[in-house]
């Protein structure tokens, strides 16, 4: 099954000479009796020719919607050196897709004649547009919504200088009315958008690294597994063909759940890896409709969904403040995706000791209930505490200049230690007034209606006995500078619950004296 190209050439944006088409001679695989499960081609193909037609997902901060992990250069490196063996090989295949419009297949008695199709050449600025109409197009309601009024801010910004200060102060109330972004994609999908629309006023660099990733995207194949093997063969300096199994027009949230189930049986992608895949790479839509199929499949994505939900409901006191920058290359927020899932797993899941405030309660079945419950105690630790939250995002994203420390606030354990700290008060809170409860025995309705008797259930009550146990906790005691070399361990943790304790019970001349501002643990 050999390839040849076609001779004619056009000139592409970067003024390479590109190929029209690529003819393969391939076979159709019957893979499954049924006509559910999509066709599949195999064919083999050269490496480095592979690489010029097809694309790899992999996210990163111009605007690429993908799911692949970052090019490891070392990974590279050895697989060109192990073809420096003649004896070695790679047998394994490699994964593709193209899209439709761009393929031509035409099966005979013997083999099937398969075309892959250059699009024609285009401006940079034309392919940015094609990019940015096929990322909308993948976007649902809400995320179409919030693109759609990024032309209506900018003609608010013209205006501004102009309108009268009762206007301004209407325009900004409509615009906290309007629906936030609820997925990376969305957001970065308005982000292209400003780009094209103030094209003639960027940069040469910038230009430039928009036309890289225009002329990128524009490739009509697409590698969704054996990405290193391509480049890797594609630095070697001979030809190296690789078995290549094609699937026509593969969707998005197909080609994640194929990468994720093939990489799980090879290299094991954790559940955190995939939500932060399907966080960056996937529309609100797509993301459910992958959950759904992943389940269906026996993967169990609940609990590690949990972080993304934080990051784009509206509710949430995380809503747009997830880092996946391991995944993009920017950073896009103050909370590691890792961290919240550590901290918000341990909530809705709370066990043992915290039984007393939940036992109680019906809905605390519903994992939905008790994420709200979630919601609830981090915006009450917002709303307590609101200048210290804003500072530590400014400190955790670069852009606080003060000389006190609150991007300590953000730190992982002491996150940790903290909701755990106000759980505990609370279950005593709750004990204490069960007993009372059960020593009163029969009385009357009106005066347990009275005494209160679930801290869980009523999200008011819940709040403002979250933010009694915060009122003894000074702001400063996460302001001070702390003399700790970190919190990963037990006993450090441990150590950090103590000094909260005593930052409760001290005064304000007291808190210096603490020993996490001295010798520290």
């Amino acid at each position: 099954m050999s390839e040849h190209q076609a001779t004619d050439t056009d000139e592409d944006i970067s003024g390479e000479e590109e190929v029209e088409e690529i003819v393969y001679a391939g076979l159709e695989v019957d893979h499954r009796d049924n006509t559910d499960a999509p066709d599949l081609y195999v064919l083999t193909a050269e490496a480095g020719i592979l690489a010029d037609w097809a694309k790899v997902p992999r996210a990163n901060p111009d605007f690429m919607d993908g799911y692949q992990r970052q090019l490891d250069e070392n990974r590279l490196d050895e697989i060109e050196d192990f073809f420096g063996e003649s004896v070695n090989i790679i047998p394994g295949a490699i994964l593709v897709t193209v899209d439709e419009e761009n393929l031509l297949i035409d099966s005979n008695d013997h083999y099937t004649e398969i075309t892959i199709q250059n699009p024609p050449p285009k401006s940079s600025k034309e392919l940015l547009e094609t990019a940015y109409e096929e990322l909308y197009e993948r976007l649902d309601d809400r995320g179409q919504d919030h693109v759609d009024a990024i032309a209506g801010d900018e003609e608010e910004d013209e205006d501004k200088d102009t309108a009268e200060e009762a206007d301004s102060d209407e325009d900004e109330a409509e615009s906290d009315d309007d629906s936030s972004p609820v997925s990376y994609l969305s957001r970065k999908t308005g982000e292209l958008k400003k780009k094209i629309e103030n094209w003639d006023d960027l940069g040469t660099d910038e230009k430039d690294s928009l036309g890289e990733y225009a002329k990128r995207v524009n490739k009509p194949g697409l590698i969704i597994d054996g990405q290193h093997r391509v480049h890797g063969a594609k630095q070697y300096p001979g030809d190296i063909q690789y078995p290549v199994v094609l699937i026509p027009g593969l969707e998005a949230k197909e080609q994640v759940y194929h990468f994720y189930m093939i990489n799980d049986k090879a290299e094991p992608i954790s559940q955190e890896e995939l939500l932060i895949t399907v966080s960056t790479a996937l529309s609100e839509k797509e993301s459910d409709d992958l959950m759904m199929r992943l389940l269906s499949a026996g993967v169990d994505v609940d609990k590690a969904r949990y972080p993304y939900m934080a990051d784009v409901e509206e509710q949430s006191p995380f809503h747009q403040m997830i880092n996946y920058e391991e995944k993009v290359g920017e950073q896009t927020g103050s909370i590691g995706f890792r961290d919240l899932y550590t901290i918000m797993n341990r909530f809705v899941d709370m066990k043992g000791g915290h039984h007393a405030l939940y036992e109680d309660i019906d809905e605390w079945d519903d994992v939905r209930y008790r994420i709200g419950k979630f919601y609830t105690f981090w915006t009450a630790i917002k709303d307590h505490y609101p200048d210290l939250w804003e500072d530590a995002e400014k400190a955790q994203e670069g852009n606080y200049t003060e000389d006190d420390h609150p991007k300590q606030f953000f730190r992982k354990d002491a996150m940790r230690v903290l909701q755990e700290y106000i759980l505990e008060r609370l279950v005593d809170k709750q004990k204490s007034r069960k007993e009372v409860l059960e020593e009163l025995g029969e009385v009357d309705d009106s005066v347990k209606e009275g005494l209160w008797e679930l801290i869980l259930e009523d999200d008011d009550i819940f709040t403002e006995e979250i933010q009694n146990v915060l009122d003894d906790i000074p702001e400063d005691f996460y302001r001070k500078k702390w003399q700790t070399s970190g919190l990963s361990t037990s006993e450090n943790r441990n150590n950090f619950k103590e000094e909260l304790k005593k930052a409760a019970d001290t005064t304000p001349k007291g808190l210096p004296k603490l020993r996490i501002f001295n010798k520290g643990f």
